[in-house]
């Protein structure tokens, strides 16, 4: 072991480290650091303070430059994440450096294993090569960014199997709907007809039908007969009269409770008929409502795959 004096670029605090090291965390700040290039801050600054003689201020660059040191330290322990976020600083802080960029597309990508689908992280990968591409040195670009080109190539190929699955599913759930769709069509359809069944009731509500005809008729020729008889054995005009008056009035009371009767009862059915279908329609909508939901849903999540 070789401990040496080194500086963090983070927090500007001395360190003591053994150089044989690759990579340590500060125990000021807690950002990881790389040993070496801490190593050769601390002297440079020690030998600027010397020659000098006052302060140091560290500028824009040296944090950046100590922001760029913690994350690829982040990259060498595996904490993609951090390092992300250390990348981002750079690339806000110098985005004219194009390690910067290529550094959050590596971390972004943990080192291009990372399975990524939406269009927005394509897009957001892509909008860093195109700052790599303006950055950096001329006719490099092509060759630091073929990584991700083919990562992203790759990414798009699986997708393609996720978006052909998804697709069948689609499928699978339009199919569903169409037992669903002519059962509701099967009973919007008896609805009309029964609807058409009571208004038609309606209207005959005061009109004999031919089952009350007969009816009818059958009671007149009886009430005709018992009259008959009663005229023959009445002896004043009066007694006619009332005998007629009577049997007239019991016949047409006597009609109009067979009317009533049967308008009752056949209305009756048919609104059972109606609340029946009623509640049958009610519940292949709400079936419909569900597989258009989950239909929407996954076609929402398929358009936002790349």
């Amino acid at each position: 072991m070789a401990f040496v004096q080194a500086k963090c670029e983070n927090c500007g605090a001395i360190l003591t480290v053994d150089s044989n090291l690759k990579a340590a965390i500060c125990d000021h700040c807690g950002t990881p650091y790389v040993v070496q290039d801490s190593i050769n801050y601390y002297n440079s600054v020690t030998q600027v303070e010397h020659l000098h003689a006052d302060i140091v201020n560290i500028s824009d660059e040296k944090s950046a430059k100590g922001r760029l040191n913690a994350a690829e330290a982040f990259m060498k322990l595996g904490k993609y994440e951090e390092a992300e976020k250390e990348y981002k600083t750079v690339t806000s802080l110098t985005p004219q450096e194009y390690v910067g960029w290529l550094g959050l597309i590596e971390a972004g990508t943990n080192r291009y294993t990372k399975r990524i689908k939406l269009k927005s992280e394509f897009k957001t990968f892509e909008d860093c090569a195109h700052s790599v591409e303006v950055f950096a040195p001329v006719g490099t670009s092509e060759q630091l960014l073929q990584p991700l080109r083919e990562y992203l190539e790759s990414e798009k190929e699986k997708n393609l199997e996720i978006k052909q699955e998804m697709q069948s599913q689609i499928q699978t759930l339009k199919r569903k709907l169409d037992p669903i769709e002519t059962k509701e069509r099967s009973a919007r359809e008896g609805l009309a007809k029964v609807d058409a069944k009571r208004h038609k009731a309606e209207l005959k509500r005061f009109k004999p039908n031919s089952k009350s005809t007969v009816v009818a008729l059958y009671w007149i020729g009886i009430f005709t007969s018992i009259i008959v008889n009663r005229v023959k054995a009445s002896q004043t005009p009066q007694d006619v009269i009332t005998v007629w008056v009577s049997g007239g009035l019991a016949l047409f009371l006597f009609v109009s409770f067979i009317n009533k009767y049967q308008y009752t009862t056949q209305y009756g059915e048919l609104g059972n008929t109606q609340k029946k279908l009623h509640a049958i329609i009610d519940q292949v909508c709400q079936q419909k409502a569900d597989i258009q939901d989950e239909i929407d849903t996954v076609q929402m999540q398929l358009d936002e795959i790349e």
